[in-house]
């Protein structure tokens, strides 16, 4: 299990060792965390899930996560002074993680009646995961372009007379091959 897919187990299913629900969660958790689209609907198939239940729950995890103020989130990601640090990057998933109100989303899966939810919540909480690990990645890339030099664009007018120079007689070959109107 990764360090950030047991920070969502522990979020989820409370700090304390004898939860029920961490027992549950913990063997299966990392195999749904990284399903993919086809591989959840393998998952879904095999536990009975009509495309019904599947629009019903996607319309859920939209409500939810569309409830979120995810707005915030980047905020407490931007604080981050080194991406590279493991630790830091977990306080900051943590810090993410508390803003959610995961109760909204469980109360709402368990009372859907879905043939499975188990599957249901963790789908829900992956697709967090996911909204979550993108908000890190594009702070990582956005760190990463900032880091760059910027490139010189200017042309001195040797290179500016050139490039016409060069454009011009492109266009007189591709002039050659138009079609006689």
């Amino acid at each position: 299990m990764t360090a950030m897919e047991r920070l969502i187990v522990e979020h989820v299913t409370g700090s304390g060792n004898e939860s029920a629900l961490k027992s549950v969660l913990l063997p299966i958790f990392p195999k749904l965390l990284n399903l993919d689209f086809a591989g959840w609907q393998t998952q879904f198939n095999a536990d009975g899930f009509t495309d019904g239940d599947i629009d019903k729950l996607d319309a859920i995890v939209e409500e939810w996560i569309s409830s979120i103020d995810l707005e915030h989130l980047p905020a407490l990601v931007s604080n981050i002074q080194d991406m590279g640090d493991e630790s830091e990057l977990e306080q900051a998933y943590n810090r993410c993680l508390g803003q959610v109100p995961l109760d909204q989303v469980s109360r709402q899966i368990w009372s859907a009646g879905f043939p499975n939810p188990t599957d249901a919540f963790c789908y829900a909480v992956g697709r967090l995961g996911h909204v979550i690990d993108s908000i890190f990645a594009f702070e990582s890339m956005s760190r990463e372009l900032r880091d760059q030099p910027d490139i010189d664009w200017s042309m001195t007018p040797e290179q500016v007379a050139e490039g016409v120079a060069l454009a011009e007689v492109g266009l007189a070959e591709d002039a050659t091959t138009w079609a006689n109107y």
